[in-house]
């Protein structure tokens, strides 16, 4: 390989950013204050930012920051002068998921890489293909795929890959999850995800309970033993998770892999130190790690359902308990020394934990004061090891990592004294003293080497050092000293001041055009046969949606006639997820479809798109799509779709603030998707599903849910793919409010629903938009909320 792959460190506080310089990163990524999809990390104000930068480049090492939440319109007015002090102080990159806000991006400043953010979820080459299209430098690919897929990616695109190697693991796709939207009004997408995948559920099949514990919970990745095969898959980015975690967090896992990753690049063979992996351990896991999907389609041993937080690593037994005076009898298991942190799994799922004020030996049995319900035989473990986070600590708080340079020392008689230091990028010249004759011990090329070579108060160390001297000549020390440290620090200024840049030209922003939604009419999405036929009778319906995974089209022909005939439109919505393998399965049915009379697809991302917009056909955007701006709105309408179904993360008063109504669409009746995964609940927990694709429940008819307190969701099954959609439990509708929406279309997601049921939903919507609401509210209406 001509380029070595890059170490790519979080960072949440600028002790973060010294830990992971010392400890060798080739990158650090961060957020500002504002539009980091990790809110609730300390993050970093403009001044500190600046600092970041200048420390980062000094060292040779880039700053991307994360600008990737979805924006609402209001914040376009922060965000684009945001942009441009970051533009001006020479970040790197930035990484993004609006698409509205990237568009305008590579407009007004079309020389600052935009690197395609993991909520984009880019899962196939097509998506990758469309980020290429867009002038996207790198792209963050989804956590779901493997490594035949990476290496599919990586070998037909010029785009840097990334992919993440090390940390906490989504159980959903990123960018399609909204369960915490919907269910405390703080949205992952923009940075405020309330982690309810971490929490407690019950697996239910009818009303009997299968499973319960932690179901959603991955472990965290460890990809240390497939480092060397991603490389050969072409990754130009190793991407370490964890802007929330600490700085010994990031100093520990990022020199751990610094190691490794500089193995691959050696001549030794490449073998892993255990003591290394229990290091890891110790910073953070979960039951251990997994490798993730590199090699594994998914399946329970990547699950960590009976504890959701740190294990920390087993360090002992309890021998007996004394409940009266609440004394622990412990055989350590490892030598233990005072200020390490011990907890004991108990009956309370979060366990009970004490400090050790002592110092212990293998082996040696201790009397550890710990309140709780323990008992004999329980595991003990060790969740702060205190020698190893001081000597993280020591490693971070004072920088140790050194840039090499190249020294040319000139001394000529009459002449002032030249020194040159040359970095791999940059160099810097001085000139100083003018020498004079020797009366003692004149100069030697050897002193001066060995003077200038003493860079230990600078960021620097000498990889070569030449002089050029004539005979007979004195300088004094202290003259050399002066013309070494003026050389350093021009140089490390030089080197910082390459990156900044002046300052973009933001133009004004160009409103779309107002227009009104005309007259309103519905969209029908049907799973079945029945559902289509109740749909053809609806006067109201202007389009019918044919989900292409599940609805039955042998017929597809004779449908597209139907349609037609009662002057309604007929697409067909692409899988949300469009991953090579799922798009060979629905290869066939996808080609009838081109080759069909069809009116278009419903598309969701950049990788429908791509694969769709030279069809011929028309194309229509889901609400999966994440549109929650007049500048995403736009985006798409520029590139022809006929109509743009909003986020449900938009609230009614956002929707109706949108100038341009003449073919916006939301979702008005329907399950909302909570989010996708391939974790299935199903497979893992009842199917007996491991490291296969396919479960023992596959094909499965029963009625299955999750229970989380009173909160219930359905689980919808695509068994053919291995994915599994969680929705709420009771499907939103909206029909009371109807005419308190300016949008054109109101969309009706049909799952389960038989020909009788949708036939009444259909009319009842058709008497609303005809002009008769007497209808009392049906359900929860998620737009009433505004979502953080």
């Amino acid at each position: 390989m001509d380029k070595r792959a890059e170490l790519l460190a979080p960072c949440g506080n600028f002790d973060c950013v010294k830990a992971a310089v010392n400890a060798g990163a080739d990158a650090v990524y961060l957020g500002g204050r504002s539009f980091g999809a990790r809110a609730y990390a300390a993050n970093f104000d403009n001044e500190q930012l600046q600092q970041v930068c200048d420390l980062c480049h000094s060292f040779g090492v880039k700053v991307y920051v994360t600008v990737n939440t979805l924006y609402k319109d209001e914040e376009f007015r922060e965000l684009l002068p945001f942009i441009n002090d970051l533009y001006v102080m020479g970040v790197d990159g930035l990484i993004m998921q609006d698409l509205g806000a990237i568009k305008m991006v590579r407009t007004f400043w079309p020389d600052l890489p935009v690197h395609a953010s993991t909520q984009l979820t880019a899962n196939s080459l097509d998506d990758v293909k469309e980020f290429e299209a867009m002038g996207l430098k790198t792209a963050v690919l989804s956590r779901e795929l493997s490594l035949q897929e990476i290496r599919h990616i990586s070998a037909n695109t010029g785009m840097r890959i990334e992919v993440f190697i090390h940390g906490a693991l989504c159980v959903s796709y990123s960018g399609q999850c909204l369960i915490s939207s919907v269910l405390g009004s703080r949205s992952g997408n923009r940075g405020k995800c309330a982690q309810n995948c971490r929490l407690s559920y019950e697996l239910m099949q009818e009303k009997n309970i299968i499973a319960e514990g932690h179901l959603l919970s991955t472990k965290d990745i460890c990809t240390l033993p497939l480092l060397p095969e991603l490389i050969k898959a072409g990754v130009a980015s190793l991407k370490i998770e964890g802007r929330m975690k600490s700085p010994e967090y990031v100093a520990g896992v990022t020199g751990i892999y610094r190691k490794y990753l500089d193995l691959c690049y050696s001549s030794q063979p490449y073998k892993i130190d255990p003591e290394d992996v229990l290091e890891l351990e110790q910073l953070f896991n979960r039951g251990a790690f997994s490798k993730g999907y590199l090699q594994t389609h998914s399946g329970f041993t990547m699950m960590c359902p009976t504890h959701p937080k740190h294990w920390g690593v087993p360090a002992g037994e309890v021998i007996s308990y004394d409940r009266k005076n609440q004394n622990a009898l412990i055989r350590f298991d490892k030598a233990m020394v005072p200020g390490d942190g011990i907890e004991i799994r108990t009956k309370d799922e979060d366990g009970t934990g004490s400090y050790l004020n002592k110092a212990y030996c293998e082996g040696q049995k201790a009397s550890v004061n710990i309140q709780g319900d323990i008992r004999p035989k329980q595991a003990v473990y060790r969740t702060y090891d205190k020698r190893l986070m001081d000597k993280l600590k020591g490693a971070y708080e004072t920088i140790t990592r050194k840039v090499p340079l190249d020294a040319v020392m000139l001394i000529r008689s009459g002449e002032p004294a030249e020194l040159t230091f040359h970095s791999d990028e940059f160099s810097a010249h001085v000139s100083g003293a003018v020498q004079t004759a020797a009366q003692n011990q004149p100069l030697s090329a050897e002193s001066v080497s060995a003077q200038i070579g003493k860079l230990g108060n600078t960021i620097y160390k000498a990889r070569s050092i030449r002089v050029d001297l004539e005979d007979g000549l004195y300088l004094n020390k202290s003259d050399l000293n002066t013309l070494k440290n003026n050389a350093a620090e021009l140089l490390r200024k030089t080197t910082i001041n390459s990156f900044k840049r002046a300052s973009g030209k933001i133009k004004p922003d160009t409103n779309i055009k107002e227009k009104s939604a005309g007259e309103k009419t519905l969209s029908v999405l049907v799973c079945k046969g029945e559902q289509f036929e109740a749909a053809l009778l609806s006067p109201s319906v202007s389009m019918i949606y044919l989900d292409l995974v599940c609805f039955p089209m042998e017929n597809l022909k004779e449908i597209c006639t139907k349609a037609h005939e009662k002057h309604k439109k007929i697409a067909v919505r692409l899988p949300r997820i469009w991953r090579e393998y799922i798009r060979e399965n629905v290869a066939e049915r996808f080609e009838e479809c081109l080759r069909s009379e069809i009116d278009g697809f419903l598309i969701s991302n950049s990788g429908h798109y791509h694969a769709v917009k030279d069809s011929g056909k028309s194309f229509y955007l889901d609400f999966t799509g994440n549109v929650l701006n007049s500048r995403s709105f736009a985006f798409w309408k520029e590139r022809g779709v006929e109509s743009v179904a909003l986020s449900v993360e938009m609230s009614r008063d956002e929707i109706n603030a949108l100038p341009d109504h003449s073919c916006t669409e939301i979702l008005a009746y329907g399950y909302i998707p909570l989010m996708v995964t391939h974790q299935c609940p199903i497979g893992n927990y009842a199917g007996r599903k491991y490291d296969h694709i396919h479960c023992e429940k596959y094909g499965h008819s029963q009625l299955y849910s999750l229970r989380c307190g009173k909160e219930s969701f359905r689980l919808e099954t695509d068994c053919k793919n291995c994915l599994c959609t969680i929705t709420t439990s009771r499907p939103l509708d909206i029909r009371e409010d109807l005419e308190n929406f300016k949008v054109k279309i109101f969309r009706l997601n049909l799952t389960h629903e038989n020909f009788e049921k949708t036939e009444q939903i259909l009319k009842k919507y058709e008497q609303i938009l005809d002009g008769d609401n007497s209808e009392k509210p049906a359900a929860p209406n998620i737009y009433d909320k505004m979502i953080l």
